[in-house]
């Protein structure tokens, strides 16, 4: 891929001011009386948006090309990072979530698609995992800066400023250099509906919805959860930075298998291990430490199951409307984000302490048996 690299690390570095900030306001909406479903409800804001646009982004594409579609995403960015330090009214917080969104939807899709097109296929579950562990990494750490570094609200705000920076010097020098990353491209027969994409992958579709639940739909609910231990506000969003160790330490090593074993056979894995540790952590209610170590698993094994998605992508539908395949797998992955902050939020006021295990266990558990079906029907074709 050589200097299109520039465009993912672009995304990593956006990426820094949101993992930092996103979590801590879900915990200060927590403290200031708002409800888990209110607190679930701001969380799956971005997701939602993210959700909407993403049917129209394969078109602005090929339409406006890679480089003003990451110049406008992070304009987007700047300006909720700007509404996320300096407000604290709940409507308006809402209203910033609304603009990351605009803008981790003009990243993320570009991002996902350009690999997707242009990494080797032989070596496109390796690749795709190490982008994938970047982004992970960038997501773990994010969360403990402020407590690490004992940074005040206002170095915070700078923080995030320069990191946004650095992503705009990134595009601006790939721009400089005549980076050649098309994303535009469509096969002779036509651009796919999305009628023929769901029919043509949707365990595929299942994978990633599953994965968004697990890897991102959890993590301020359980920030929120995390907190009622009784631990402090910068402690309580370890949870968010623990999913997002566990994502990090599984990326490249499933890039890795994905590259030798069916994603079948992964995919059937991985739905049974979020399965069993979410049923071990209804059971250890009262265990903090296994709370913690149940957050790495579905962090790990959760983003595993997007990336999974993406690397048969890559694979099945190369050549042949790439972008829109993408983008549908992106979709399904926050759909799942939109409804675990929704769902975790509700379980979490009916039971705080086991409703949000036992959820997660019933989803987990009813994806392997739809999985099962679903190849069993088409084995049997």
């Amino acid at each position: 891929m050589g200097w299109a690299w520039l465009y993912p690390l672009a995304l990593c570095t956006s990426v820094v001011a949101f993992s930092v900030l996103i979590p801590r306001v879900a915990v200060q909406l927590s403290q200031a009386g708002h409800s888990g479903v209110e607190v679930g409800f701001f969380s799956m804001i971005t997701f939602l948006v993210v959700f909407l646009s993403t049917p129209v982004m394969p078109r602005l594409y090929r339409r406006f090309g890679i480089n003003l579609v990451y110049c406008l995403g992070l304009v987007f960015d700047l300006l909720a990072v700007l509404g996320f330090t300096s407000l604290q009214r709940y409507n308006l917080l809402c209203l910033t979530a609304v603009l990351s969104g605009v803008g981790a939807c003009c990243l993320w899709g570009a991002t996902e698609t350009l690999i997707a097109s242009h990494a080797p296929a032989e070596r496109l579950g390796t690749i795709t995992g190490l982008y994938q562990t970047m982004l992970g990494g960038v997501l773990a750490i994010g969360p403990f800066l402020p407590g690490l570094l004992n940074l005040s609200n206002l170095q915070v705000r700078w923080f995030v400023l320069v990191s946004l920076g650095v992503a705009f010097l990134l595009v601006f020098t790939a721009m400089s250099l005549k980076v050649k990353a098309d994303l535009g491209h469509i096969a002779p027969g036509g651009q796919a509906s999305w009628r023929q994409i769901i029919s043509a992958m949707p365990v595929l579709l299942l994978a990633a919805f599953v994965g968004g639940v697990f890897e991102a739909g959890i993590s301020n609910v359980g920030s929120v959860q995390t907190a009622s231990f009784g631990v402090s506000q910068d402690r309580a969003v370890f949870f968010a930075g623990a999913i997002a160790f566990g994502s990090l330490a599984m990326q490249w090593p499933i890039g890795i298998l994905a590259d030798r074993m069916s994603y079948q056979k992964l995919l059937r894995i991985s739905l049974l291990i979020l399965a069993l540790s979410s049923a071990l952590a209804w059971v250890g209610w009262q265990s903090l430490t296994l709370w913690w170590a149940s957050a790495l698993i579905w962090g790990g094994v959760g983003g595993a199951l997007y990336t999974l998605a993406m690397i048969s992508v890559g694979h099945q539908f190369r050549g042949n409307n790439t972008a829109r395949y993408a983008s549908a797998s992106i979709a399904a992955y926050t759909l799942g984000c939109i409804a675990g902050p929704f769902m975790t939020g509700a379980a979490f006021d009916l039971d705080p302490r086991r409703g949000v295990t036992a959820l997660l266990f019933t989803v987990a558990l009813a994806a392997f048996v739809l999985l099962e079906i679903r190849l069993r029907l088409s084995h049997s074709k």
